[in-house]
């Protein structure tokens, strides 16, 4: 299945997504959805981890400037894939979302966490620095 989602061609094959970018190259593959433990996320670079929190509608593209500067500085990009869609009407807030980010952080064992959200993305980093003050600065 493809999905067109502004400068990106979402393509899922196999239990995996493979972005591809539309700008220079069309079928260059920029990026792999890595998926474990039922979550879905992508992860490019190492060192300090930077968790992009995105919104509701928006796409990964709106970080494509993240992706491709911060992993050339020692920082881990990592965009996990909110449960918008996949949860239940009831869990569709933004605590619920705060605390999929904190199960997110626990799972992947990251420390010093810089979080990075837009729209919807940016309500629920608020929300997770309310709940878990000791995990912000």
């Amino acid at each position: 299945m493809n999905v067109l989602k502004s400068n990106y061609l979402i393509h899922f094959h196999q239990n995996e997504m493979h972005i591809f970018a539309l700008t220079s190259f069309f079928n260059k593959k920029i990026m792999k959805s890595i998926s474990e433990n039922g979550y879905n996320y992508i992860s490019v670079g190492s060192g300090q981890p930077v968790l992009i929190l995105h919104g509701l509608m928006g796409g990964l593209s709106n970080f494509d400037g993240v992706f491709k500067y911060f992993p050339k500085l020692g920082y881990q990009v990592i965009a996990p894939e909110l449960p918008i869609y996949t949860s239940s009407l009831l869990n569709t807030n933004v605590k619920f979302f705060a605390k999929f980010a904190y199960n997110f952080i626990k799972f992947k064992n990251l420390k010093n966490v810089i979080i990075l959200g837009n729209s919807l993305g940016g309500h629920e980093g608020l929300i997770f620095s309310k709940l878990y003050p000791k995990l912000t600065k």
